[in-house]
């Protein structure tokens, strides 16, 4: 085991972080870009081996037990669900001369959070995203852990599927190890222990700014909540439960997922049971305010698939705006998120959407590329998503530059159209050594199109 640092380490300004941008915090694990940052924290996205991307979160060794943290990831890290971000490796390494430990997981490339500031989601959306986040948290409740920082910034997708953070996890009871900063979503209890009916707090949270792009909080007093008259069934009700002042009366995942009529898997009843049995953490059964007391069996509801529906067509509907620095999860493109079985993640390979050919001088084009989305994401595309990419051609017709010119609301789409743009080929001039096309990408749920058009350097 290395010793730990003596003495405090000087803090540093989120601007600091960057300096750490291109180094290796292992061999063959290079920090890339930072993706949001604190005094104590960052998240990179990095190259590691075979050019996969991973996430690569930093933390100054000396603001927290550096060993117990250590233990931690590597306790999540044994935990498996199709709907949880991976944790690959931790460790500790010296950047610059600053001590830092470190955790690599899974890169997600978009998440919820960036897709609420555009829109909400609609119901069949909503109902979608909650049914994999309800799955996995029964999944971890039931195994004795808890998330401790339910937010829309930490519900990712991963290529065509909706995860949740993993970097949080602890287990039942057990406090934070770092400096606890603010967080909108923490239960009125406070966010001192991780607990399941902490995570439920925080689910109801996000449940109703899915649905209103608001959260339900009057006056920034946590217990004067008030949930839109538009919130429709069961949502109202499940964000009500969640929502219960009393931690001891708060619905359970389970209970969630019965009401959504998605029933938990035989392994997860069996789990749930079996941490039920060791009352990790005691509930009785809930009222709403309005209704009598229900059955138990009306209670159960567990499981909702949260994340991977995808909004506007792609990686989960939720994924469009910065998450926040200190718990920052490198995330997926939200737009192409898809739902994955209870069991295992889909074994599906994306098929290209069908293009049409393109509207240009005959010859002008050698050789063209479509962009390849998956026919998951076409069929959360809501209207048109419009990508238009300026591509720079030098004299022999290859791509030298590319850069957006209209980005689109999703990220996925940009990105496929992006890897597609810089593949074409365009017939030789010896006449000019620089030329510009604008590739205009159109995506709809009946398939996308791409239009280029020549245009002045």
């Amino acid at each position: 085991m290395l010793e730990t640092v003596a003495g405090p380490a000087p803090i540093l300004k989120a601007e600091e972080w960057k300096r750490f941008e291109g180094e290796t915090v292992k061999p063959q694990v290079r920090l890339r870009q930072c993706l949001g940052s604190s005094e104590n924290s960052a998240v990179f996205v990095a190259d590691s081996s075979g050019n996969q991307l991973v996430a690569v979160k930093l933390v100054r060794a000396s603001v927290l037990d550096a060993d117990a943290q250590l233990a931690r990831w590597n306790a999540a890290s044994k935990l498996s669900h199709p709907h949880l971000i991976k944790i690959l490796e931790c460790g500790r390494c010296r950047l610059r001369g600053a001590e830092l430990i470190f955790v690599i997981s899974e890169y997600a490339e978009e998440n919820l959070g960036q897709v609420l500031p555009q829109r909400a989601l609609t119901p069949g959306e909503t109902r979608e995203m909650l049914g994999p986040l309800v799955d996995v948290l029964a999944h971890l409740h039931a195994a004795g852990f808890a998330h401790g920082r339910v937010k829309p910034a930490n519900i990712l997708a991963v290529h065509d599927v909706l995860k949740l953070s993993c970097d949080g996890i602890v287990r039942a009871n057990e406090a934070q190890l770092l400096p606890a900063s603010e967080n909108a979503y923490d239960p009125p209890e406070g966010p001192v222990k991780a607990t399941a009916a902490g995570d439920m707090w925080s689910l109801g949270l996000v449940l109703v700014q899915a649905l209103t792009q608001h959260a339900p909080v009057s006056g920034g007093v946590k217990s004067k909540l008030m949930l839109a008259e538009s919130l429709s069934s069961p949502f109202r009700e499940i964000a009500r439960e969640c929502l219960n002042p009393d931690s001891a009366h708060r619905c359970s995942a389970r209970d969630i997922a019965l009401k959504l009529g998605r029933p938990l898997t035989t392994t997860m009843k069996s789990e749930a049971k079996s941490a039920e049995a060791k009352a990790v953490e005691p509930r009785r059964e809930i009222t709403t305010d309005s209704s009598p007391a229900r059955s138990s069996s009306a209670l159960a509801v567990g499981i909702a698939m949260f994340v991977l529906v995808v909004i506007t067509g792609a990686v989960w509907w939720f994924i469009r705006k910065p998450r926040s620095a200190e718990n920052a999860q490198i995330t997926p493109a939200f737009q192409n998120a898809q739902t994955v079985n209870n069991t295992a993640p889909s074994t599906q390979r994306p098929q290209p959407a069908a293009t049409p050919p393109a509207r240009t001088t005959e010859g002008s084009i050698i050789h063209q590329v479509d962009a390849n989305v998956s026919r998951s994401a076409l069929k959360t595309v809501h209207g048109t998503i419009k990508v238009r990419i300026r591509v720079n051609v030098d004299g022999s017709g290859s791509v030298t530059g590319a850069n957006f010119v209209v980005r689109g609301s999703s990220q996925y789409f940009a990105r496929k159209a992006m890897e597609a743009a810089k593949e074409w080929k365009f017939a030789p001039d010896d006449h000019t050594q620089r030329r510009a096309w604008l590739l205009t990408f159109e995506f709809r749920k009946s398939g996308g199109t791409v239009v280029p058009a020549e245009t002045k350097s």
